[in-house]
């Protein structure tokens, strides 16, 4: 009796530590990163703790520098590719842009005008200014002639005639003024014709003297480079622009149709846009602030897919693989759902000699959401 009590208690041990052994693990601590204890393994099945990240998450920056005039979207808002978000003061962007086009125009229009050539008008002037110059220091050159300086002798005497002829008129105007018999105008008359008079007479002296004496070597020399000058000129209007001038004016126009360009860039990249679907996550611009590329002004994430992602130790990357089944418990939300591994790091976090592997999960009803944490279980062999 007592020998049938012994082996029945036994019968009942060994259940009891049989359904022990089935009994469903705890749940693991929900941290960003897998430690040692954070993971459990069971036959057949590995879990890990992970973090939910959206696949797609966009920084939003300006590409260029302003202050903002209006921001159109805010945390929350779902947003489509081409949606505003932010737009800049344009009122300068586009003052500058109109002035680099004006630039643009006058420049193209100098380079045609090089390219065309010296029209048939200009190289006319430039040969009757050639020859009017030249003509002018052979005519230095050689001196009046006998004919020329007799016609101003004569207007010598004629000058002279002419001032005395004044002198008297003053000295009668001037008496009778004095006596009060003449009144002020008529008198001025003829002190201004006298003083006329007398300086035709010193000009025509001044002529007839050149003219006898002949041309200065200064002058002759200044004659001469002038005639130089207009032959240079010339040669220019028949020959066209040199290659350098060519290249010079082209330049210019590069120049200033880069600069339109860039102002084009700058005036459309004022208005901010969204470059894909999603969900504004972050926000960090306000009405009348400055933007620059280098501040962020807001996050889009898109939640149609989300990475959970853990890591794992050396040992366990004999059992998992690119494409393997996943199922990642989210506590939060008292769901599991169904991934994939779609990647597997090639190399080691330097801290904790971990494998970064990232499971991707289907989020069509948008019920995961990004930072959230979740248990990946891997069915390994």
């Amino acid at each position: 009796m007592n020998k049938s009590r012994f082996i029945a208690s036994g019968l009942l041990l060994l259940v009891t530590l049989t359904g022990c052994d089935t009994a469903k693990p705890a749940s693991l601590a929900m941290t960003g990163n897998a430690k040692a204890a954070d993971a459990q393994s069971i036959p057949g099945k590995t879990s890990y703790s992970g973090r939910l990240t959206a696949v797609v998450e966009t920084a939003i920056v300006s590409r260029v520098s302003g202050r903002v005039s209006g921001v159109h979207k805010d945390v929350g808002d779902t947003v489509n590719p081409g949606d505003v978000l932010v737009t800049l003061e344009q009122t300068d962007l586009a003052a500058q842009l109109n002035s680099a086009r004006a630039d643009l125009a006058a420049a193209e229009a100098k380079y045609a005008e090089i390219k065309r050539g010296t029209r048939a008008e200009e190289v006319r002037a430039a040969q009757a200014a050639y020859e009017q110059a030249y003509e002018r220091y052979l005519e230095a050159k050689k001196g009046k002639r006998p004919e020329e300086i007799a016609k101003l002798e004569t207007g010598v005497l004629d000058a002279k005639t002419a001032l005395d002829a004044a002198s008297v008129k003053w000295n009668r105007a001037k008496q009778l003024y004095n006596q009060g018999a003449l009144a002020k105008q008529p008198y001025e008359d003829a002190e201004l014709a006298l003083k006329q008079a007398d300086a035709r007479y010193a000009n025509a002296k001044s002529d007839l003297a050149l003219a006898r004496a002949g041309s200065t070597p200064e002058n002759l020399r200044a004659l001469a480079a002038t005639a130089e000058q207009m032959k240079a000129l010339l040669t220019k209007a028949e020959n066209g622009a040199i290659p350098e001038v060519k290249a010079q004016a082209a330049a210019v126009v590069d120049k200033s149709r880069a600069l339109v360009d860039a102002q084009t860039y700058n005036l459309a990249n004022s208005t901010i846009k969204s470059p894909s679907k999603g969900i504004v996550a972050t926000k960090t611009v306000q009405t009348g602030e400055l933007a620059s590329p280098a501040q962020p002004l807001m996050t889009i994430i898109n939640l149609d897919e989300m990475y959970v992602s853990t890591s794992v130790p050396e040992q366990e990357l004999l059992h998992i693989k690119t494409g393997q089944h996943a199922s990642v418990r989210v506590e939060s939300l008292q769901q599991t759902f169904s991934g994939a591994i779609k990647s597997i790091s090639p190399k080691a976090e330097p801290d904790t000699n971990k494998f970064t592997v990232n499971v991707l999960l289907a989020n069509p009803n948008h019920t995961l959401r990004s930072g959230m944490t979740g248990i990946i279980t891997f069915t390994t062999p």
